[in-house]
Parts: structure tokens; sequence; C-alpha cells
């Protein structure tokens, strides 16, 4: 028999992690949360056809977990950084991407947002926008301006 108790405080933890695919998420904290909630999950005897129902439960929900990381690996918001930081930042999130996604043709398509801000707290003109597509150019990145404090970038 398969009995599942959870936490209200993992729930919250999770919900929290967890936030709109247009908005920042915290990897650390979201994959620190689902590991605190599964932990949760206490295993008694059940029925077998119950048993497989919870696996089945289960395996849903880690692969909405990892679909949420996906969705949320295609956006970096640097602004606020220094330029050294912001750079940085781009160059590992963009080795991540490129060593975590498959080579299959739906995700090659796809595009990092890099929001950069529009300059608004710097001295004279925006730092960001210019260190940031000196740097994809020099690495041999083709991007895109998205807009006003936005730049879309194409992983190798």
């Amino acid at each position: 028999m398969v009995c599942m108790r959870i936490s209200t405080d993992d729930e919250n933890l999770i919900d929290d992690a967890i936030v709109d695919v247009n908005h920042d998420v915290n990897i650390e904290e979201l994959s620190r949360a689902i590991s605190e909630y599964i932990k949760q999950i206490e295993i008694v005897e059940l029925p077998q056809e119950k048993e497989n129902d919870i696996k089945k439960v289960m395996q849903l929900h880690a692969k909405a977990a990892k679909e949420i990381l996906i969705v949320n690996m295609w956006k970096l918001d640097l602004h606020g950084l220094h330029a050294m930081e912001a750079v940085q930042a781009l160059e590992a999130h963009l080795k991540m991407i490129e060593s975590q996604v498959s080579t299959s043709a739906r995700q090659r398509r796809r595009s990092l947002l890099v929001i950069t801000g529009r300059g608004n707290h710097s001295r004279g003109q925006p730092v960001l926008p210019t260190v940031i597509r000196n740097f994809l150019s020099e690495n041999g990145y083709d991007y895109d301006d998205s807009g006003p404090g936005a730049i879309t970038v194409r992983p190798k």
C-alpha cells in the first residue's frame, strides 16, 4: 500500500519556487523544494493498481518539473549586473543550455531572451547592451535586438 503525506510547507515552497514562466525562477530553490516534496512521500502497502497510479503521478510531476526548468532556461535577466558579471553570467548560461539541450530540431530553434535593461541606472549611455552584443559577436553567436533592453540569442 502506498500512502502519500505531503507537508503544506513543502507545497508552499514549490508554489513559491514555481512562478509564472514569464518571470525568473530560482532553479536551485525549485530543485530543493521538489526534493523536499518527494522526501515527504511515505510508502506503505496498497493494492498494485493504486501503487501503479501513484508511480504514474510521480512520473508526471517529474516531467512537469523538467518542463518548467526548460521553459525558464530560455530567459536570462542581466539588468542590474555590472558588465563583467553580466558577460560571465551569459557565457555560463549559454554553455549550460548548449550542454543540456538535445539537438532535436524543435529545441535547436529555441532562442534565449537576454534582458539587459534600458540603461536607466547607467551614467550616460546604457552599458550592458553594448557589452553583451560585443561578447556575442566575438563568440560567433547569432542575435537580434528584441526591443529596448532585450536581445534574442540563438545558442550554438
